[in-house]
């Protein structure tokens, strides 16, 4: 036997809810929010996503493929000079920032690169031998990388082992040179000498000098060695496919998430529950699903709705219970911000569904616009309220019967109204709009219109009113100090939060007694288990909350 859970009701005055946000989309944007916005626009953001990836992908594999060679120079000074002498002969930095810079410029020069390629004789101009050379610092240590790129592998280790065994012979040589010229001053200082001189301790000293400049010079290295030949590379450097299209896929995920949240803040129809709730101002007092039972009959035969629609429209109708405590509610007008929200179906469904559980049930075509009740029961068109009103027909000539599709099931355990069999045909009382009047608005204001509505309170347990969009017509208006109470019709991702709040607005300002809104085309989820349940979702799939219908038998 399934059994109906309410969530708590919510107190029927407005005044007791939290005050709206001006634009729900403001504000900061917590996890929750961030995921809802990420599961709406799922689409969007996997296909941001997949497109920056494919583009990257496609480049990288039409990009020829480079690979990397890498030699490594280590750069210290063996202390020759100190050992010939007992002192340094080149002055030493105490910087090592500054002395990994300068090491750094000096492998870079442009006479190392011209050496270079005179050395391979490969057809490679000095500036193409700098295109593939770079050179780093590896951190604060005496290491410098020489790294060579190329498409060819073989080709890349050769120019990196060559360029940094250029280096050192060009640093070697330099060296040498600056030793050789200074040889040179002394031997000159010795040729000045006379044969005498250059017995005497002064000579000695000179010669002593040109010998131990002659050894210097030939142990010259240039203070740089090649600790590591740089190895034929197995694996291309660039691109790298697998990384760059990993990257570009967070990267058009994250452009992805960007756009939604743009599309958050500019589209601002209203997708869940919570955001009825903020921008009417009114408790939710139904989730009607999306449901191809519901659209219009164009044979107007009598047809059964589906358990889970029948089952919202029933919780609708029994949350207006919990208002007959403070009042009597008899008689309910439908409208909404905006046309196509869904309120005729919502009315024609709740008298309905009124009617079908016993109770004597009235509803009133008063859209004079769209006028619908005959095709969805079946009636005729003329005449109507508009005859009525004009005083050309009497009551009893207007009003006409809606048959009510039977149940073959026993007992309403939901309803509790009366304990008739449900097999029995019931039918719905309707005053269809009837032919378009010149003047509505003045209808709906006539002391006819008052009499009448005081007259059907009194005569049926309830009376449902379907009346235009209040937003774009005032034909409703004269009505909302007719009856006890005003029921709110929005559409899940259609009605925006500016028609919701000005829809609010307007009630307030006329002092409606308003009931509550009624979240219209819901997407219905179900979950399965031993038993059935129904849960209704917003109209991206979004979970509606705690306000949402729940539906279930014998649980595991």
């Amino acid at each position: 036997m399934p059994v109906l859970y309410l969530a708590p009701m919510p107190d029927s005055h407005a005044s007791d809810y939290d005050s709206r946000p001006s634009d729900s989309s403001g504000g900061g944007l917590d996890f929750w929010r961030a995921a809802t916005i990420a599961r709406r626009h799922a689409l969007l953001i996997l296909g941001c996503g997949i497109i920056a990836a494919g583009a990257m992908l496609a480049y990288s594999l039409l990009q020829t493929k480079q690979y990397t060679a890498q030699a490594s120079l280590l750069f210290r000074d063996p202390g020759f000079d100190q050992r010939v002498f007992g002192v340094p002969s080149f002055q030493v930095t105490n910087d090592p920032a500054r002395e990994a810079e300068t090491n750094v410029r000096l492998v870079s020069l442009a006479v190392v690169a011209a050496r270079t390629a005179r050395r391979l004789d490969h057809g490679l101009a000095t500036a193409a031998v700098r295109s593939r050379i770079s050179v780093d610092n590896k951190g604060n240590s005496d290491v410098i990388a020489v790294s060579a790129t190329d498409h060819d592998p073989k080709f890349a280790a050769r120019l990196a082992n060559a360029f940094a065994e250029t280096y050192i012979s060009f640093r070697r040589g330099a060296d040498r040179a600056k030793i050789a010229q200074a040889r040179a001053l002394v031997q000159q200082d010795f040729g000045h000498l006379g044969a005498a001189e250059q017995q005497s301790k002064e000579g000695q000293a000179l010669r002593e000098q040109i010998s131990n400049l002659a050894t210097l010079q030939a142990l010259q290295t240039g203070n740089a060695e090649l600790v590591q030949h740089a190895d034929v590379p197995t694996s291309p450097s660039s691109p790298k496919t697998t990384r760059n299209t990993v990257l570009f896929l967070i990267l058009g995920l994250g452009a992805g998430f960007l756009i939604a949240i743009f599309r958050e803040r500019h589209d601002r129809r209203l997708r869940n529950a919570d955001e009825f709730t903020q921008s009417f101002e009114l408790p939710i007092l139904g989730l009607v699903p999306e449901s191809a039972a519901l659209e219009v009959s164009e044979s107007g035969a009598p047809q059964e709705l589906p358990f889970a629609e029948r089952e919202a429209f029933r919780l609708i109708r029994t949350r207006l219970r919990y208002f007959n405590i403070d009042r009597e509610i008899k008689s309910v007008l439908v409208t909404s911000p905006s046309p196509s929200d869904g309120k005729t179906t919502v009315a024609w469904n709740l008298a309905l569904t009124a009617a079908s559980a016993g109770l004597k049930t009235l509803i009133i075509e008063a859209d004079f616009h769209r006028a619908s009740f005959a095709q969805r029961g079946g009636l005729a068109p003329i005449p109507g309220l508009s005859e009525l009103l004009s005083r050309q027909t009497p009551l009893d000539q207007v009003r006409q019967q809606a048959t009510i599709a039977p149940r073959g099931e026993k007992g309403d355990e939901h309803d509790g109204d009366n304990g008739s069999s449900r097999g029995e045909t019931r039918f719905l009382d309707v005053i269809v709009a009837g032919a378009s009047p010149p003047n509505p608005t003045e209808l709906m204001e006539s002391k006819e219109m008052a009499k009448l509505l005081e007259e059907l309170r009194a005569e049926y347990d309830l009376v449902v009113i379907d009346t235009p969009p209040i937003a774009v017509l005032a034909e409703a208006i004269p009505l909302m100090k007719l009856v006890d109470g005003v029921i709110a019709v929005g559409r899940f991702g259609k009605t925006t939060r500016d028609d919701a709040i000005e829809l609010s607005d307007h009630l307030k300002r006329l002092g409606a007694p308003t009931l509550g809104v009624v979240a219209n085309r819901a997407r219905k989820g179900r979950r399965y288990g031993y038993g059935y349940g129904y849960g209704y979702y917003g109209s991206e799939g979004e979970r509606s909350g705690p306000t949402g219908l729940r539906v279930g038998g014998r649980g595991s």
